[in-house]
């Protein structure tokens, strides 16, 4: 698959109603660009008090490699440039990492329009490959150069898309490292860039998708009242978005398991949430199956959790053959995270629970 975040167990979960789960997390937009982006990089070293000596150290070390750079691009420039530049005026053209970012602002020539969407779209190509990457490190510096750029173009979606991304993870991070008050002021900016991303181009179906996984995070940290709400608005652009484009494994599988967290709720609950807060969003386990093997159709990799889910939803409906071949079809696949490794401990649990229906279903 593309390595979205959302494929880990606990990062698509959030509660609806009498304990619908769907998924994600979430952003502002920050109003002092440079300001938040000194911030956001300095706080690395005060935000985890736990890290040892040495990780301090390294941190430190990348942010002077980071300033060295900075400073011998800026001294380049005022080699070449024809009137004498400030210090401060210099800076305004620093970049977190990358040349790409700094160069596209320069020239506004007609010549030079065409390179800077080429240098755009390098820096945007960059920026997915560091959201996506494994470290801390690589999601900060990838938000923190979509800040740069956003501070350069404030009606672009496709910033403002992957903005919500950015916040989602970052946001994500920081609930796993037990900052729950950082969590959430990313997950509140989050849903903001999505929305804002969606009204200047309501046919981004990544706009769509990232504005649901936010507004499911969001709903992790409201009322049941308003987590009802959010389930309703969550799938409402899930399903935008795979109107647009319904190749997407991704969507097919958080509609999937949106649908498996609703038919889970029994009879009493959803009278009790309808009664109280409004009307459950529907959805039964045929449906997430439906989903989830358009999903197993469309990923090109093999999808531990996608599978682990399916074999839960045919559970559900009493399918134990069924659930047990999915569950050996997880299995198989190698755990390549501590988010897999815990899936294969449920996997474990479910086939013990259910192995002695083995072969008697045909």
């Amino acid at each position: 698959m593309n390595g979205d975040f959302i494929r880990y167990r606990g990062l698509v979960a959030v509660a609806v109603g009498a304990g619908v789960m769907i998924g994600a997390a979430s952003v502002f937009l920050y109003q002092q660009l440079f300001g938040e982006r000194r911030r956001l990089l300095l706080q690395e070293d005060i935000s985890q008090l736990g890290e040892t000596v040495a990780e301090i150290r390294r941190e430190l070390d990348t942010l002077r490699v980071l300033q060295i750079q900075r400073k011998s691009r800026n001294s380049k420039r005022l080699l070449g440039a024809a009137s004498i530049t400030t210090e401060a005026e210099t800076e305004m053209f620093s970049v977190v990492g990358g040349d790409e970012v700094d160069d596209e602002f320069f020239d506004f020539s007609s010549d030079n329009e065409n390179m800077a969407e080429e240098n755009k779209d390098s820096t945007f190509d960059e920026i997915d490959t560091l959201l996506e990457g494994s470290s801390r490190e690589d999601k900060t510096k990838g938000y923190g150069l979509l800040l740069e750029l956003l501070d350069k173009d404030l009606e672009n979606p496709e910033i403002l898309w992957r903005m919500t991304k950015a916040c989602h993870m970052m946001g994500s991070l920081n609930g796993a490292e037990g900052d729950k008050d950082k969590m959430k002021e990313f997950v509140y900016k989050g849903v903001d860039y999505g929305q804002k991303a969606i009204e200047i181009d309501a046919e981004n179906w990544k706009a769509h998708k990232w504005f649901a996984i936010c507004v499911g995070a969001r709903g992790q940290l409201q009322s049941v009242k308003e987590k009802l709400r959010d389930g309703h608005v969550f799938k409402e652009h899930v399903d935008k978005a795979i109107k647009i484009n319904p190749q997407d494994a991704t969507l097919h599988h958080l509609c999937g398991r949106f649908n498996y967290e609703v038919a889970g709720l029994s009879w009493l609950e959803k009278k009790v949430a309808n009664t109280l807060f409004g009307e459950v969003p529907p959805g039964t386990y045929k449906q997430a199956i439906d989903s989830l093997l358009e999903a197993e159709k469309l990923n090109s990799t093999a999808w531990k959790e996608n599978r682990l889910l399916l074999a839960k939803c045919y559970v559900g409906e009493k399918n134990y053959q069924e659930a047990l071949e999915w569950l050996d079809k997880a299995k198989e696949i190698p755990a390549a995270s501590a988010e897999e490794k815990n899936a294969d401990k449920e996997i474990d649990s479910l086939l013990k629970k259910y192995n002695s229906y083995r072969g008697l279903m045909t």
